[in-house]
């Protein structure tokens, strides 16, 4: 009798898990389903256009970095590694290619694991996201370029999916986490910084925020003392920003190592933002009067013409290149750039929506 009952006991304990692990056995085969649909349709896709496409100049500086290892001066770097790795090394484009499409599939399965754990949509709805994002025209479409697009925004999406990760379980390691894939990401694409150096502060405020109030804390979170909630919060704050100097120092000086230059995220930030602006530009914006008879003489290289501004970075005889033969000090050309770009920007929000 004894023995039977022991047997009982023991059906009864581990049923419950049988029983889960039938019920998850669908759920994870409609995952592995939906994974294996998202590739199959990024591969076919491909098979059916797989003419790798150029943006010059941004494709033309990763290519130089994946040939001669030239660091760009107002571009990421990471990106001429990777087509180093995958077609300079395999001799031709076609890895990156299949590489950009897989990037993009993992792009929209993390994108439908956000809205299935995060938001709690159903399997169903978070699948139709998930093929939604997959299919988007401009997703096929950066796929084909060399261009750090489609990288870019995988690492986004991570660090999108890791943030929402931290918002809920609030572990400093989950913050870790969000940094480095954060330095990841800038050094794919520069223009996230100012999202990442935001989220630095904000993050842990939010996670922290509803604790730390009694207005915005749950019923069950009404006994945990605010004070010590709103001590950690700031803890975490301040542990926040400081892994972000770390890593973002390490990065800097890699890339003032790789360049053969002094730390910094870029060297020629105000070059490009004057070219962007140089069509709005007026001589009275500029800082130098050398850049300001530069502008004034717009005419002559046609600065105004709206569909010529990677032309005035990048072309000969256009705006940077004249100003780096007018100016050789490399800081003081690109400092005084950037000062005028600003003045320019300064200018147009002191306008009135009137005079606009």
């Amino acid at each position: 009798m004894e023995r039977s009952e022991h047997a009982a006991i023991k059906i009864e304990a581990t049923a419950p898990q049988y029983i889960c692990a039938d019920a998850a056995s669908p759920a994870a085969n409609a995952w592995l389903l939906f994974c294996v649909l998202i590739f199959a349709v990024k591969l076919l896709v491909l098979w059916l256009d797989p003419t790798p496409k150029l943006y010059m100049g941004d494709s033309g500086s990763y290519i130089r970095t994946a040939v001669i290892e030239s660091i760009p001066r107002d571009l990421s770097y990471f990106y001429g590694y990777l087509v180093r790795w995958l077609a300079v090394w395999p001799h031709g484009f076609t890895p990156l290619l299949v590489a950009q499409a897989l990037a993009s599939g993992a792009t929209a399965i993390v994108f439908a694991l956000i809205c299935s754990r995060f938001f709690e949509m159903s399997n169903r709805l978070s699948f139709l996201f998930g093929l939604m994002c997959a299919l988007d025209p401009c997703q096929f479409v950066w796929e084909r370029y060399v261009m750090t697009e489609t990288f870019s925004l995988l690492v986004y999406v991570l660090v999108l999916y890791w943030s929402l990760g931290y918002l809920r379980d609030r572990r400093l390691w989950q913050l870790a986490v969000v940094q480095a894939l954060s330095v990841l990401l800038i050094g794919f694409r520069m223009s996230f910084l100012p999202v990442v150096q935001a989220c630095t502060i904000l993050l842990p405020l939010i996670a922290f925020a509803r604790c730390a109030f009694p207005v915005l804390r749950k019923r069950s979170e009404a006994r945990v003392p605010g004070g010590s909630v709103l001590t950690t919060g700031l803890t975490q704050v301040a542990a926040s920003i400081a892994m972000m100097f770390l890593m973002h120092g390490a990065y800097k000086y890699a890339n003032g190592w790789l360049s053969k230059r002094e730390p910094a995220y870029l060297y020629a930030t105000g070059e490009h933002l004057a070219a962007v602006w140089a069509p709005a530009l007026e001589s009275s914006d500029a800082t130098d009067p050398r850049f300001r008879d530069l502008i004034a003489n717009g005419h002559e290289f046609k600065i105004d013409d709206l569909t010529l501004r990677n032309a005035q970075h990048f072309g000969e005889g256009f705006l940077i290149d004249r100003w780096r033969k007018i100016e050789n000090d490399r800081r003081r050309r690109d400092r005084i750039a950037r000062e005028t770009r600003n003045e320019r920007y300064a200018g147009a929000r002191c306008k009135s929506p009137a005079s606009l």
